[in-house]
């Protein structure tokens, strides 16, 4: 196997016992839920990542990825490669690399997202508003749907929508219309290292609280950290890297805190549609403060993206701002238009897709996310090993501490104990410090698993 090709499913080594014995464990913990609708099936969720791993590379557009870096020797895989992660390790690590670092998943979008584009692309060249459409369709999609919600959220009106063509420029307009450089802005930490950078970029100020990572405490903040003096908040819900999801109580008391002092709360929600607080029954996320009373809510902004659920980044999909206030709303979308940061045709064609039609794709990809965070703690357990990390509540994540001065944690003396180390273990994660977090790792579980297992025997046996 060539040193820049990456270890894919026809290529990785024969199955291990382990995943085995996680099958057999996922099945008997699983039996209790069988008379639910959802269909449990061990094998069913590595099937969905081997389906797109060993995907026929004789599609349309098929010969172009495969000459494109980190992808010209896998010719029996699809796509998507996590390109970005293995380019930045291509010239460091001596094997092959296991791409484990950017935030989008090993398994091609709903096909029927990709037959609506190339139909527009045949026949839509101009100027098209779909914008009515598009927030029909977001509106639609926050209506409670069966297990697709993990509780009904409170209803979302179309006329509160705006397309916006990223989620991160949304942050940045929200914070040039509605603050001053020089004011404080909360924000929790660690987060997604773009959204601090949005508040210093505009001359602004982070006044970060801490995420507890501990069983005790990993669905609340410091309430006391809250700023008064605050122009805004800035919250990444469900949290990236941490997965943490906080509770509605919690949530409500920041929504609450928020308004008395007139205080705008600004919230990235584009890792909701992976919920996972109740093993086996996977579903969204309601939005941040749903449960909180209505007037209390007027100073947010929800933002989120197809993008993120659907794997649409190369599109990409369109990302939206729900903004309740109508006030507000106007004073927003006047921005977004002034600075011609409005979602595009295309990526608006993809959202309506997605939602219309892609709930059961992503259904099953929830469950197959469900799936290989159980191996990871099962990996543990089996181990042995009690290593300091989190999956959270909600994501695709694992976030690892390689530096814990718990000695105890560490019993293997061969385990990785820095992010270069993973490095030259062919382990391309996200380093901890881009997300304020230096001697931590996030690796993406949303692979196949045998891949999450090559990853930890590396890191914790330095075993190929």
């Amino acid at each position: 196997m060539g040193r820049h090709s990456k270890m894919g499913l026809t290529e990785a080594k024969q199955p291990r016992s382990l995943l085995s014995k996680m099958d057999a464990s996922y099945h008997a913990a699983s039996g209790k839920l069988r008379s639910s609708s959802v269909t449990l099936n061990a094998q069913a969720c590595q099937d969905f990542w081997h389906a797109q791993w060993t995907a026929s590379s004789s599609d349309e557009g098929a010969e172009y990825t495969r000459n494109m870096p980190m992808a010209k020797d896998n010719k029996h895989m699809h796509t998507r490669t996590k390109f970005l992660s293995q380019q930045t390790g291509e010239s460091t690590t001596p094997v092959d690399p296991l791409g484990m670092g950017i935030a989008d998943m090993d398994c091609p979008p709903p096909g029927v997202i990709g037959k609506r584009l190339a139909a527009a692309l045949s026949s839509h060249y101009g100027y098209h508003d779909i914008h009515h459409a598009t927030a029909n369709a977001v509106s639609h999609w926050f209506k409670p749907q069966g297990t697709q919600h993990i509780a009904a959220n409170s209803p979302v009106s179309p006329h509160s929508v705006v397309g916006v063509a990223s989620v991160v420029s949304a942050v940045d307009v929200a914070l040039k219309t509605f603050c001053q450089p020089g004011d404080s802005i909360m924000i929790l930490t660690p987060t997604y290292g773009p959204l601090k950078a949005c508040i210093a970029l505009n001359g602004m100020q982070a006044h970060d609280i801490a995420i507890s990572t501990s069983s005790k405490a990993a669905h609340s903040i410091n309430l006391n950290a809250l700023c008064e003096n605050a122009s805004a908040m800035v919250l990444c819900h469900p949290n990236n890297p941490t997965g943490t999801v906080l509770s509605e109580q919690c949530q409500e008391e920041i929504v609450t805190f928020c308004h008395q002092h007139n205080i705008l709360l600004v919230t990235d929600e584009v890792h909701s549609e992976f919920g996972f607080s109740s093993p086996y029954r996977p579903a969204s996320v309601p939005l941040f403060g749903s449960k909180s009373r209505l007037r209390d809510r007027c100073n947010i902004i929800h933002i989120n993206s197809v993008s993120k659920a659907f794997n649409l980044a190369a599109v990409p999909g369109a990302s939206y701002a729900i903004v309740p206030n109508p006030d507000s709303k106007q004073q927003f979308a006047q921005a977004i238009k002034a600075r011609h940061l409005e979602a595009s045709f295309l990526s608006q064609l993809a959202l309506i897709a997605a939602y219309k039609d892609g709930g059961a794709w992503l259904n099953a990809l929830r469950h197959s996310i469900d799936y290989n965070r159980q191996f990871v703690d099962f990996y543990f357990n089996y181990h042995g090993l009690h290593p300091d990390y989190t999956l959270g509540q909600a994501g695709y994540f694992l976030w690892l501490n390689l530096e814990s001065k718990d000695a105890s944690r560490y019993t293997c003396t061969s385990a990785a104990r820095s992010f270069q180390a993973c490095l030259d273990r062919g382990v391309m994660g996200t380093d901890g410090q881009s997300f304020g977090a230096p001697g931590f790792i996030r690796l993406n579980l949303a692979c196949h698993p045998r891949v999450i297992e090559q990853a930890l025997d590396r890191i914790f046996f330095n075993r190929f």
